[in-house]
């Protein structure tokens, strides 16, 4: 249950709020909302014999669905079997770790992601409703599960961190069907009884089977195993040195919709394409195949460049072709537009083209020149193409450079080919696209990638990404849905600054990492959910705090509520935390807050109280244009801090600055006749003051009233 502590001026008192605080508990199991109407379980006193989770349960008048199992729930204990609801989609780290009884799990059909060592050493399991949409299995998963005899479907794009399947000694069949996302070292290791590998896939995955199946003593033994793979592939694998030799055979058969996309293409055979020539009646929308590279000039003809508005190619590119592309978008090698020429063309689609090397330099700047590579889209390729709407990359590219779309005003599409691994810092800056769907096999995002792409909306991250690095999605202030992978380990600085319209963020349990102004100036974020399995972080009533609770990350900006008390295991407010937090009118910091970051509560412009329940002052970090109140009307504001601080505050920097600094006795007194605020206080001379002295004094409420009061 959420609560929300509220401060008054007659019961100046501090409610801790905690992760227990949210949880509640029926039947024995107790659960902790992550958001909407979902739950996960979290604790469970039943411990031995058969246990039945329910789908629904009931607190304070709503219904919660169960959606996740959360860390070392059933941890060690006897269980002999597990009957989940089908709503479990999440199954957290070490949840069933050592359980040496469990026999059968069921309902588990509709999981997509199970945590690090969660069945982990489960001797006994013989039984599971095996997930047919699986996309994550963290390190250790299944670690000697040895009675699992049945047959295991690794769906397309799953993650398998290390060692996930290791030791399942007596299962026979394996079967990946297409290419994985990602597969870690040792993620196979000790499936001994294996005797059938299937792959529906046309080219070899990624991932090096020698290390997959390594049990970290060596080359593994797989020559008792037979791969199967789809007809016609298996010249593919055959041409690929890490997939040619390790098995004991490689036979063809029948597979239904096998992935036709690369995996690292490591040595796999590419398709060639030849389009047929194909021109509109009026030109503007034209098909044609690009023979040699750096002929595109004489294919198509300068009649025809002068009325294609859509253009799809095949063939090879080099950097002569690349300087009429960017021609016919209206810009030249040197950045700045063409005078001459009026751009058209809008839409491209280089799908089957292969960017190679060679050619003039497509871009030519003070700081050097930018020729083509062979499948690399490179720095600057398509920076600053002011017709250029929607483009479609070749599909064995394998790098995004720098720059490549920056600036490029009217982009609102870019296909990414799922060879993709890298894309280049600022690649897309200032561009206009609106969404995005980045290939699972991308690796590594370089810094500013999204920056100032002001009408992007939506975003799904690759499931092989591991960090989110420096102002990622800075100023994207249209931003509303981000999809986070469960390999997430890293959220850097400025990562998501002012993406103003980000109303959620669900953070998964892998992140371990987030930087202070990750989140800064997101002024519509209402609440950050934390996967429960996290052990990094976690989040109470909305706000980001570390797994201890001690450090206050950041305050959601987007909240509605007007006043907010921080939990009692608060000691350390950081850095911008409540920055813009401009909801807020009145804020208690609890007893045991001993630092405040730099600018923790600048420009909250409707904070008008702030209590102070340490007694000795919290240090104010921060430089001297950048303490924790800059650009915050302090001098206008009340502080209230424990009897007998007065003095001590006083004297401290920064709380010195508030307007007036009094006691919970003296504000008591003041409104034992009423609910209003005092806002300011004066002498019997009209004196402004700003604490409470012996004798007479002039108070000025909220409500515009004035009153006297006599402090002995």
């Amino acid at each position: 249950m959420r609560r929300t502590a509220l401060l008054t001026t007659l019961l100046l008192t501090v409610s801790a709020l905690s992760a227990t605080a949210q949880r509640f508990t029926v039947d024995g199991f107790t659960y902790q909302p992550i958001g909407g109407d979902r739950v996960a379980l979290v604790e469970s006193s039943v411990q031995e014999g058969e246990v039945t989770l329910p789908q629904s349960v009931e607190n304070d008048g709503k219904t919660y669905v169960l959606t996740a199992i959360g860390e070392s729930v059933f941890a060690n204990s006897t269980i002999t079997s597990v009957n989940m609801p089908t709503t479990v989609t999440k199954i957290g780290k070490e949840a069933f770790h050592f359980c040496m009884s469990l026999v059968t799990v069921k309902g588990t059909e509709n999981v997509d992601s199970i945590m690090g060592q969660a069945f982990a050493t489960c001797r006994r399991m013989e039984t599971m409703d095996w997930p047919k949409a699986l996309k994550f299995v963290g390190p250790h998963a299944f670690t000697y599960d040895s009675s699992i005899t049945f047959d295991l479907f690794l769906p397309r794009s799953i993650t398998l961190e290390e060692g996930a399947l290791e030791g399942m000694f007596n299962v026979g069949t394996v079967t990946l069907d297409g290419q994985p996302a990602y597969v870690g070292a040792e993620a196979l290791s000790g499936l001994d009884a294996l005797t059938t590998f299937n792959i529906n896939a046309i080219y070899p995955p990624h991932f090096n089977p020698a290390d997959a199946f390594s049990d970290g003593w060596g080359d593994p033994d797989l020559s008792s195993v037979t791969l199967y793979v789809p007809t016609g592939a298996k010249k593919n694998y055959e041409a690929d040195k890490n997939w040619a030799n390790i098995f004991g055979e490689i036979v063809e058969k029948d597979m239904e919709n096998p992935d036709e996309t690369g995996g690292n293409g490591g040595g796999g055979e590419r398709k060639d394409s030849v389009l047929a020539t194909e021109i509109s009646p009026d030109s503007a929308t034209i098909a044609m195949h690009v023979a040699e590279a750096g002929t595109l000039n004489e294919t198509l003809t300068k009649k025809l460049q002068a009325k294609v508005h859509k253009l799809t190619l095949s063939g090879k590119l080099n950097g002569d072709d690349i300087i009429l592309l960017r021609k016919l978008t209206g810009v030249g090698t040197d950045g700045y537009e063409i005078e001459d020429v009026t751009p058209i063309l809008d839409t491209l689609d280089i799908s089957l083209c292969d960017i190679v090397a060679g050619g003039d330099p497509y871009f030519v700047s003070s700081t050097g020149e930018s020729y083509t590579e062979d499948d690399v889209v490179g720095a600057n390729m398509f920076s600053g193409c002011p017709s250029l709407v929607s483009v479609t990359l070749p599909r064995y590219a394998e790098r995004i450079g720098n720059d490549a779309f920056a600036g490029t005003k009217s982009l609102r599409y870019v296909g990414i080919g799922d060879r993709v691994k890298t894309i280049g810092q600022t690649a897309f800056y200032n561009s206009q696209i609106e969404s995005i769907d980045l290939p699972d096999n991308i690796e590594t995002l370089a810094d500013m990638v999204f920056y100032n792409c002001e009408h992007l909306k939506q975003v799904k991250l690759p499931a092989n990404l591991r960090a989110l690095p420096f102002a990622t999605f800075y100023f994207c202030i249209a931003l509303t849905d981000v999809v986070m992978p469960e390999s997430l380990t890293n959220i850097g600085n400025e990562a998501f600054w002012y993406c103003a319209s980000l109303p959620q963020i669900h953070i998964p349990a892998s992140v371990t990492n987030i930087d202070n102004t990750a989140f800064g100036r997101c002024l519509g974020m209402t609440a950050f959910e934390v996967d429960p399995a996290n052990t990094t972080y976690k989040s109470e009533d909305g706000v980001l705090l570390n797994a201890t609770g001690d450090i206050l990350i950041q305050y959601p900006l987007g909240n509605s509520r007007t006043t907010y008390t921080t939990p009692e295991s608060v000691a350390n407010i950081g850095d911008m935390a409540f920055y813009q937090a401009n909801h807020l009118s009145e804020v208690t910091l609890g007893e045991n807050v001993s630092t405040l970051g730099g600018s923790a509560f600048s420009e909250c412009k409707a904070l008008k109280k702030v209590s102070v329940n340490a007694t000795v002052p919290p240090a104010c970090y921060g430089s001297e244009d950048f303490t924790p109140f800059t650009n915050t009307d302090i001098s206008h504001a009340m502080l209230i801090v424990p009897d007998g601080s007065e003095d001590a505050y006083r004297a401290a920097p920064v709380w010195q600055d508030f307007g007036y600094i009094t006691t919970p006795t003296a504000v008591r007194s003041v409104n034992v006749e009423g609910n209003s605020d005092e806002t300011a206080r004066f002498n019997l001379s009209g004196a402004r003051i700003n604490h409470s002295t012996q004798g007479v004094s002039i108070l000025r409420m909220g409500d515009g009233s004035t009153r006297k009061v006599l402090t002995r």
